[in-house]
């Protein structure tokens, strides 16, 4: 057969263009594809790894896991209030006490408020 291609035999020729692989390579990425590809699963590991971490620690709600594996944030509203509950628990004189003491309760409260700050606020839609 391979002679009939050299030789330029036409039905040889369509044959092997036939039997030939159909899909090409992809062309490269650009270099702007792969950092982009790149942060996205850097986020999408870190988030995986803090909500196996706050799975064998607390109890967290589905809402909660929703919001930090879609990175939306929480509203104004939220943060705000989340910012004065944890001024609230930093300036109570027993919750710093049980904080430091490792107490489980305290524990929970403080990484969730942090968690939640630490989320940023979510973008409001504009009318």
């Amino acid at each position: 057969m391979l002679h009939k291609i050299e030789a330029g035999d036409p039905e040889a020729l369509a044959h092997a263009k036939a039997s030939a692989p159909a899909s090409a390579e992809p062309p490269p990425k650009t270099a702007e594809q792969l950092a982009s590809e790149s942060a996205t699963q850097a986020a999408d590991r870190d988030a995986s790894s803090l909500l196996n971490t706050l799975r064998s620690r607390f109890d967290v709600n589905e809402h909660a896991e929703q919001r930090l594996k879609s990175g939306e944030g929480f509203s104004q509203s939220d943060h705000d209030a989340t910012t004065r509950y944890k001024a609230q628990l930093l300036a109570d004189p027993d919750f710093r006490a049980r904080l430091l003491a490792g107490e489980p309760h305290a524990n929970q409260q403080l990484f969730l408020a942090n968690l939640v700050l630490a989320n940023g606020v979510k973008e409001e839609a504009s009318a």
